[in-house]
């Protein structure tokens, strides 16, 4: 298995990891306005785990996944700082989040048909791709609904 792919697997992983954070970050708001963005992240945080077979890249793999991890949480946090109960903020990054994700996890879906990968790995993939990206046109759909709900009640 290449290298290359099990470090993207990782980042797709720490990316999935990241969606119950997300959640939990929000304390409700993003489940109060917009539901249904708040369930399609949910569903995301409980895809199972890539499996990863030889000791040695399945070391890389949790050491990516870490990392990255921790960087994606950095950048979350400096976009949207102390705003978690503004759950349009929470939108706007899920815009980043969801976009970057279902890329990361096209790239790996590739990667990984090439390699005629185990057909567990493929269909994780192949679900978060599609997953991530619902997710973005989810996302997109609610903040034009949110611009236009803040463009009404508007003085």
């Amino acid at each position: 298995m290449s290298e290359k792919v099990i470090k993207k697997m990782a980042e797709v992983r720490a990316f999935v990891n990241l969606a119950s954070k997300i959640i939990e970050n929000s304390d409700g708001s993003l489940k109060e306005r917009f539901e249904d963005v708040a369930q399609m992240l949910e569903a995301i945080g409980e895809t199972p785990n890539y499996v990863v077979e030889d000791e040695t890249l399945k070391t890389v793999f949790e050491e990516k996944q870490a990392r990255t991890f921790a960087k994606l949480e950095k950048m979350m946090d400096l976009y949207v700082g102390d705003e978690w109960d503004n759950p349009v903020e929470v939108l706007e990054w899920l815009s980043f989040y969801s976009g970057s994700a279902s890329a990361h996890a096209s790239f790996t879906l590739g990667g990984l048909e090439v390699m005629e990968s185990q057909e567990d790995n493929l269909g994780i993939s192949n679900k978060l791709s599609e997953d991530f990206w619902q997710l973005l046109v989810k996302v997109k759909s609610s903040l034009f609904d949110a611009g236009q709900t803040a463009a009404k009640n508007t003085n």
